[in-house]
């Protein structure tokens, strides 16, 4: 579900804060439901949060968003760090070609994770931090219920939506760090799938198209972290150098389907859309 769903007869602020409770009520739910905390799944609900006070900076006012993100990015702070993923990465590149040894870099990676990994207590009760994460998403969730928003249209949404499509499309365009790249489609796609029913014959390849783009991406910003550590593996390294230009040449396809508009045509069509679909 996407951080914000607008629906034709709402009015954007019953969105905006339906959207808002809902993602907190996740990231809540990821952290204190049945069965052991989720942490990965509480960042991402607050990651998605994140897409939509950007979306509505300007209209929530500059000291309501960056009371709401400071918070937002305190939490995200507290959660557990984004996983080393160079051994999916390296599965994933022997996969391709099983003609590959890989058993001996697998240990080695295996044995730094292991050394990197702090050692875990044992549990005595309840986490207090983890409490007071709660209590602090459930304090921002209260407030989320009361925010502000101006009466009116598609223009409330033109001013993230602009800087959303200008930084992806820089980033796309000039080769930018590919884990930059990545998040800024992720909010791109997100912003334009909470208006996706003006238009979903349209929109949703278009946003689909943006998931292609950001996975590549993604995969592209793992290949890069595994690489340094394949520099003794001639075969390995060859594979993986292979592997990126072919992502290289998709990025580039995909980033002639879609950013081949200006930021104002852009925003135009997008207008067009919700002015058909809302009046």
């Amino acid at each position: 579900m996407p951080p914000l769903l607008i629906k034709r007869t709402d009015p954007i602020v019953k969105a905006v804060r339906r959207g808002a409770t809902r993602q907190l009520d996740a990231a809540i739910e990821s952290l204190t439901g049945n069965g052991s905390a989720d942490p990965a799944a509480a960042r991402r609900e607050l990651q998605r949060l994140q897409a939509l006070l950007h979306q509505f900076r300007r209209p929530l006012g500059g000291e309501v968003f960056n009371r709401e993100h400071r918070q937002v990015v305190r939490c995200l702070k507290q959660l557990s760090p984004v996983a080393d993923l160079r051994l999916d990465t390296l599965a994933d590149v022997a996969n391709q070609d099983p003609k590959l040894d890989v058993q001996a870099l697998r240990e080695q990676l295996i044995a730094d994770t292991a050394e990197a990994k702090p050692r875990k207590r044992k549990k005595q009760g309840p986490d207090p931090k983890q409490l007071r994460l709660v209590a602090d998403l459930a304090e921002l969730r209260m407030r989320a219920r009361y925010w502000h928003l101006p009466d009116g249209g598609f223009e409330l949404l033109t001013p993230g939506l602009r800087l959303s499509y200008q930084r992806a499309a820089k980033l796309v365009q000039t080769n930018g760090p590919a884990a930059d790249t990545a998040d800024a489609l992720d909010r791109l796609a997100l912003q334009l799938q909470s208006f996706e029913r003006a238009c979903p014959v349209l929109l949703e390849p278009y946003r689909k198209a943006l998931r292609a783009l950001e996975r590549n991406a993604r995969k592209q910003a793992q290949l890069a972290a595994l690489r340094p550590a394949t520099e003794q593996h001639e075969a390995l390294l060859a594979r993986i150098d292979e592997t990126l230009a072919q992502y290289g040449q998709d990025t580039a396809r995909l980033r002639q389907q879609l950013f081949v508009e200006t930021t104002p045509a852009f925003l135009k069509r997008m207008q067009g859309y919700w002015t058909a679909w809302r009046g």
